[in-house]
């Protein structure tokens, strides 16, 4: 990646990136990102930082204050254009509120203490990547054809859940469900209702003996061994009629690299691949 932005190498809508996490007050959150922003980097030219928006000791909007004005110190531009991209997966709150509302803390307070100018512009966020919901069929597909040949299962008994944290926005809740029907799963959610317990029950009623969770999350950390503990627990309560019921958990379906790949591929971003698109 170039340290310096000048004038001769400009050739981008943007000249730098941001991404934004939720973040938590685990240090493997922050450790996330950073191995984020590294892949992103190995990928394009452009200045790539990031924030959390929760989990820091400092807000996402003074974040995004410092960022700019590292950015401004090694440029010789007169006017920098930052794309804030925020890492989630549905349009919930934090999307369509909470970063929003810090992007503009941060353009309001950078007037008095940078001397360029510098203009914050928030992205479409990394869910809506039209590739998304391929690779989870595609992945969704290798999952069934695995029990098929392990247990001897039709497609009929399998029944496959799409496990989101869930929000209380319509057009999250709409989303999910949408994405769901397309890969011929039920949607479960983690925060709202439908729960994952109900929606395992839901389909243990329908005759299934095998369960796959399609987990819609970026990375697997707390919330992944909170599933885990809860889906073990779920099965020690079954009744012993319905024990011959099996449920798996697939792995979550984004590596950093195709994190990466999906967010420099975003649309309205600068087509800067270093010809990587070949990744496995």
């Amino acid at each position: 990646m170039s340290s310096v932005l000048s004038q001769d190498t400009r050739s981008n809508i943007y000249d730098a990136y941001f991404l934004v996490t939720h973040g938590s007050k685990s240090p493997l959150s922050w450790a996330a990102l950073q191995t984020l922003i590294t892949s992103t980097n190995t990928l394009t030219e452009i200045f790539v930082g990031g924030g959390c928006l929760e989990g820091q000791p400092i807000t996402l909007a003074q974040q995004l204050q410092q960022f700019c004005e590292n950015l401004s110190k090694q440029s010789d531009l007169e006017h920098i254009n930052v794309a804030v991209i925020p890492l989630f997966l549905l349009p919930g709150v934090h999307v369509k509120e909470d970063i929003p509302t810090e992007i503009a803390i941060a353009q309001q307070k950078m007037i008095d203490s940078i001397e360029q100018s510098i203009a914050l512009e928030l992205t479409p966020h990394l869910g809506t990547h039209p590739q998304i919901p391929t690779l989870l069929q595609s992945q969704l597909e290798a999952q069934i054809a695995l029990v098929q040949h392990c247990n001897h299962k039709s497609n009929q008994n399998i029944g496959p859940i799409l496990l989101s944290h869930g929000s209380r926005l319509t057009e999250a809740f709409q989303t999910i469900e949408t994405l769901a029907d397309r890969l011929g799963a039920i949607a479960a959610y983690w925060s709202v209702p439908p729960d994952l317990d109900t929606q395992i029950e839901k389909l243990i009623a329908q005759g299934k003996e095998h369960i796959i969770v399609m987990p819609y999350f970026l990375s697997s950390g707390g919330i992944m061994e909170a599933i885990s503990q809860q889906i073990s627990l779920y099965g020690d309560s079954l009744t012993d009629a319905s024990r011959r019921v099996q449920i798996d958990i697939a792995p979550v379906p984004f590596s950093p690299e195709q994190i990466a790949l999906f967010i420099l591929d975003l649309p309205g971003l600068n087509r800067s691949l270093k010809e990587y698109w070949q990744l496995d």
